[in-house]
């Protein structure tokens, strides 16, 4: 089993971020694609090859793109919307840049302003995800939705979308912070939709505390996935930038050594 972490959760996230994985003894990064205000760096192709290089010159698999620009231009409002044409031209350049960069495919969070609340951002969330699921597919892709529905709401989503393509990026943490007492069903119920990686962290949404301490279902999980045999990349998505809850005076390196 390998472990990896996201990006956004180093303390340099940028052009150094792979190398500080490496170092830190990750053998995955999660990289992200960036905010769209900003352009998304990693569509401009001398960035692509960049960030590919490095993470081959220390070793990294490069798991399934970030789209957490998503969070600020939301796919529930639908494509007839300013927010909802940006998010998808979100999608397909994401799509288009893992295809480039050789990746599995995307992943696709419903969180902040793109998190599913009501039943129309329900119904725009699924047909953002079967416009995703049939460019994917057409590129020889994955899709994976992040979000914090009900393990049969989840399967309601899997069944109207519709699609092969489509994948749960399963998260230890996020259910419980949305106040939802569903997290090991969730992963036992969609076990044939959980894919190749998973996303683990502990504490709050604001800072984070070592794997296993803190209240969440941590050990839970962690017992429900040797249960299933996973073999795929376990990822953590502690926030590295900022000292962990409760141990003002460990390093960086220490807690990651610890978790």
């Amino acid at each position: 089993m390998m472990i990896g972490v996201t990006q956004w959760c180093l303390p340099d996230s940028g052009i150094n971020s792979p190398a500080l994985a490496a170092q830190m003894g990750f053998g995955a990064i999660q990289l992200e694609i960036g905010t769209w205000e900003k352009g998304c760096p990693l569509l401009d192709k001398h960035w692509q090859t960049y960030m590919l290089s490095q993470s081959r010159k220390h070793g990294l698999c490069i798991l399934p793109l970030a789209l957490n620009a998503l969070g600020g231009h939301p796919m529930t409002q639908g494509f007839h919307s300013v927010e909802g044409k940006a998010a998808r031209d979100i999608l397909k350049a994401g799509l288009d840049t893992a295809s480039a960069m050789g990746l599995e495919g995307i992943t696709v969070p419903s969180f902040g302003e793109n998190r599913i609340v009501t039943p129309e951002h329900y119904v725009h969330t699924v047909e953002a995800l079967q416009f995703a699921c049939a460019y994917a597919q057409s590129l020889g892709l994955r899709v994976y939705t992040e979000n914090v529905l009900s393990a049969q709401e989840m399967k309601q989503l899997f069944s109207d979308c519709g699609s092969d393509a489509l994948y749960l990026l399963f998260d230890s943490q996020n259910y419980y912070h949305a106040g939802k007492n569903c997290t090991v069903d969730v992963l036992e119920t969609l076990a044939d939709r959980i894919g190749s990686h998973v996303h683990v962290k502990a504490g709050g949404p604001d800072q984070s505390t070592c794997l296993g301490e803190g209240e969440g279902p941590f050990e839970e999980v962690m017992a429900t996935l040797r249960d299933m045999r996973f073999e795929g990349v376990i990822v953590t998505e502690n926030q590295y930038q900022k000292p962990a809850m409760g141990h003002a005076d460990m390093t960086v390196g220490e807690w990651i050594r610890q978790d």
